[in-house]
């Protein structure tokens, strides 16, 4: 699955991805560790905020969600791209997807919201 500005539908990246990027380029260059398998490794000992767990993927309440009832969901490998997922992940991203929107559901009823991938572009 490729992305629309990865391939160069969009000539612009989207500034909360550029930010998100370019923030976590500058912790791994001072700290030598991604920050997403850092918080993912945090998140899953901790086990207070997660949704959903499966072999590949996790979903999670962040710790300082920016709006109510925000969820993410986390490849369990290092990926910097949604692009780069293989064929055998879709069945496991599948699930979790399902089972945010799931718990979602479950929580509000049958809300309207918003739903989008935020993946580093290839070319940052």
């Amino acid at each position: 699955m490729r992305l629309a500005y990865e391939m160069g539908i969009l000539p612009v990246v989207p500034p909360d991805v550029y930010a998100s990027s370019e923030a976590a380029q500058k912790h791994f260059e001072e700290r030598g560790v991604c920050i997403y398998c850092r918080v993912i490794e945090y998140e899953i000992q901790a086990n207070k905020r997660i949704i959903y767990e499966n072999e590949k993927f996790v979903v999670l309440a962040p710790f300082a969600s920016r709006i109510p009832f925000e969820l993410r969901v986390y490849p369990k490998t290092h990926q910097c791209s949604f692009g780069m997922l293989d064929d055998a992940d879709m069945p496991f991203a599948a699930a979790a997807l399902q089972a945010a929107l799931q718990s979602l559901r479950d929580a509000l009823g049958d809300p309207a919201y918003n739903f989008f991938i935020h993946s580093t572009p290839s070319h940052v």
